[in-house]
Formats: structure tokens, sequence, C-alpha cells
């Protein structure tokens, strides 16, 4: 389909840019209606990953400059944008008209720094000079939570609601719709596994829990959930400032703090070639892994009516195969490889123009 196609029809059909940095790439994406016209994802280098994550917007925004050249439109020809959303202030699921408030929070939000939050601060430089509308979906701090999930066993420490929402609430519909069922009807433990991993219950249509990779098993570059007293020791040894820790503990933990690397393809690589090091990192991730997964499932009760496994980490057959074999007896494994964000975020985007969904208005809903 032919840009200039686009252009003619503009009136009926809507384009949306769709804007979905993660930690170590940027995707974007050209949708016209429902259909995918352009898909990028550029991995970023190891010196521009090294910037200041707010540092990054530039090189980042010119992913998306590269995919208007080539697409041969201009911000001004777009219906909307949709965004991934960051960690900003706890909401409900939803879609929520990009505000002031929304780009305050991603930069001064206190659950840290991450990729996700720069998407509305792209979208807000590609947009200051146009009226194009600006949309979050399902921001990683979409919050459903149990009150009793939220105790940690600190009264001044509470459970934090963040996690890979998007793509779970994604796939947590795909599984309602292969199992025949509505998404209200079931319940769900979603292991989204990657980069970043988030363990989800979902029951009755809401994320009652989550463990992400502050608290559960580490993933190829998170520490994952650690001994509190080692941790704090280390706090107060003097070797490392506060940004070199956080760096540690997401972005150099888990495979790469013992391995040199966050590749699977190249840990598996040395696994088939016998090397026991790498033998047992793996090991490990999959121990922890399940009692992550093992414990959610007790959340349900074990009354589960799918486990599903989704992420970049579910195209490793060694790592679903473990899975399978360790949960099917509990409930149907459904695996769902890879991640359906940009489409999701463009068909939720989608249903918001053409008056299907109503926009949500941060941070009041």
């Amino acid at each position: 389909m032919s840009m200039d196609n686009i252009r003619i029809n503009q009136d009926e059909k809507k384009i949306i840019l769709v804007l979905n940095p993660g930690s170590t790439s940027t995707k974007v994406a050209l949708y016209y209606d429902d259909v995918c016209l352009l898909e990028r994802s550029v991995s970023h280098t190891q010196e521009e990953l090294e910037l200041d994550v707010f540092d990054q917007v530039r090189v980042r925004q010119q992913v998306i400059e590269r995919l208007f050249a080539e697409a041969g439109i201009s911000v001004r020809d777009l219906s909307a944008i949709a965004a991934r959303g960051g960690r900003i202030r706890p909401v409900s699921s939803g879609v929520y008209r990009m505000n002031d408030q929304i780009i305050y929070d991603s930069i001064n939000g206190t659950s840290g720094k991450h990729a996700s939050a720069l998407a509305v601060l792209i979208a807000r430089e590609l947009t200051a000079d146009s009226n194009c509308p600006v949309f979050v979906v399902d921001p990683v701090s979409v919050d459903e939570l149990l009150p009793e999930a939220r105790l940690s066993g600190l009264k001044e420490i509470e459970r934090k609601s963040l996690g890979h929402a998007l793509n779970s609430k994604a796939v947590a519909l795909r599984a309602a719709r292969d199992l025949g069922e509505s998404y209200k009807d079931v319940n769900l433990v979603i292991a989204h596994i990657g980069g970043g991993t988030t363990i989800s219950a979902h029951r009755k249509g809401q994320m009652i829990d989550i463990i992400n990779d502050f608290e559960g098993g580490f993933t190829p570059e998170r520490a994952g959930g650690l001994p509190t007293i080692e941790l704090i020791n280390l706090c107060f040894s003097g070797k490392y400032t506060q940004e070199q820790l956080m760096r540690k503990i997401e972005g150099e933990g888990g495979f790469y703090s013992y391995l040199g690397t966050k590749d699977i393809k190249e840990i598996e690589d040395r696994i088939e070639a016998g090397d026991p090091q790498s033998i047992l990192v793996m090991k490990a991730y999959l121990l922890q892994l399940s009692k992550s997964i093992g414990s959610l499932m007790a959340v349900l009760s074990f009354l589960v009516d799918a486990f599903c496994i989704t992420g970049g980490i579910a195209y490793s057959q060694r790592v679903t195969s473990f899975l399978k074999e360790t949960f099917s007896s509990i409930a149907p494994v459904f695996i769902y490889p890879g991640s359906f964000e940009t489409e999701t975020l463009a068909k939720r985007v989608l249903a918001v123009l053409n008056g299907d969904e109503i926009p949500k208005t941060y941070p009041g809903g």
C-alpha cells in the first residue's frame, strides 16, 4: 500500500505511529487503521545505552525520523501517536491521553529510570509544532493488586505494581479467546520473560498480584530479588555509588553478571558446547523462574485455567520445554513468543479514534 493512497484516504483511515522503547532497543511502527505498513526495531550501541536514560531521547528519536523518511511522511500526516507508558503513578488499565502530568511523572517518578518513559518524551518532541494527539496504553504502572498484596513486610516499603502490563494484558485476552472464554471469567498466570521479567496472576479480569525482576528471579540483565542483609552490606561497603549499584542490579545483573553476556542464544550455544558455568547459571535461572511462577499459582489457589509464556525468551525451546514439564500438570500451557505490545498499542488507540473506547484522564481515571 503506497503512502500516496494513505494521503488520499486520510479522512477515512487513521495513520498511527507506535513508539515502544525498551531497555536496549527502540521499536517503532506505522499503522494504517489496523494494517501495519512499516515496523522497525533498532538495537542501540553500548555507547548509546551508557547515556543517562533521559539523555537518550535524541538518539531514539532518530529511529522515528528514519522511519518517516522511509515512508515519505511527517508528523503532520499522523492521526495519533500510541506510546508505551513508563513508571508513572499507579493507574487502572486503559488508554490515557498524554498530558503535562504524565510528562512530569515520567521524568520525576520515584521508581527509578527506565526506557519505557522515553516514549512520551519523544512524542512530546515530535508533536511540539502540531496538534497530533498522543495516547498511553496500559503503562508499566497498571495497578490492580489485592490490598493484601501491597504489604511487603516492612511498613515503610509498599510493594508496587510495576511490570509488563501492556503485553501481559494482551496475552491474557488471547489466552481467554483460545480457551473460548471471556477474560473476566478465567484465572491465568502469565510469565513475560525477556530482558525484564514479570510474572502476573490474573483473576477474573484483574491482575491481582505480580512478581517483577526486583523481587523474583534474575533475568539476562537484572539481578532479581537479592538477599537483603547482603545487599544492605554492599550498599554501605563504600565500594559503589548509588548510581553504580542501581546499574549493577538493573542492567549488569543476572546472566550478564555471571557470564558477561545478555544474549540467550549465545548462552545456549555455550551450554551446547558443555560450558559448566553456563549450564549452572541456566539451571539457577529456571529454578528461580519456577519459584516465582509457582507462588503466583498459589495466589490463585492453584485454580488456573491456563499458564501462558510470552516475551523474547519464550522463543527458547530449552526454557519453554522445562516450564511445560514443570507446570502442565497444573494447567494447560500456552506459548505466545515475543511481544504483542506494538499491535496492541495501535489497536487500542485506533479504538479511541473510532469512538469504540473512551480515553481516560491521567491520573484520575
